[in-house]
């Protein structure tokens, strides 16, 4: 098994962020993750994040919206480098359209 780093875009996200509800917008996240293959880590990376119980604090589920999620980047790192930074909770988020 390999380490990986993934950055993953969350698109057409409705987010209620600093009490403003209802903005489109998305996200930039990265995620360290273990697995066999660059096809794998994808799969891990996208359902950490849709497991991640705080962007559903955030993100507003509205009918007829169906956001994105996109791996941006993937990179094998270090076994160092993957403890050190393991499991990633960060996010970056904008809103608009487009980053």
């Amino acid at each position: 098994m390999a380490y990986y780093q993934v950055l993953i875009h969350g698109a057409d996200f409705i987010l209620n962020l600093d009490g403003k509800s209802n903005e489109k917008g998305g996200f930039y996240t990265t995620k360290i993750v273990r697995a066999d293959n660059h096809e794998e880590a994808e799969s891990k990376g996208i359902e950490l994040i849709r497991s991640d119980k705080n962007l559903n604090d955030v993100s507003v589920h509205q009918e007829g919206n169906e956001p994105k999620l996109s791996v941006e980047e993937l990179a094998t790192i270090s076994w160092s480098r993957y403890f050190r930074y393991k499991p990633g909770t960060g996010y970056v988020f904008y809103t608009g359209d487009d980053e």
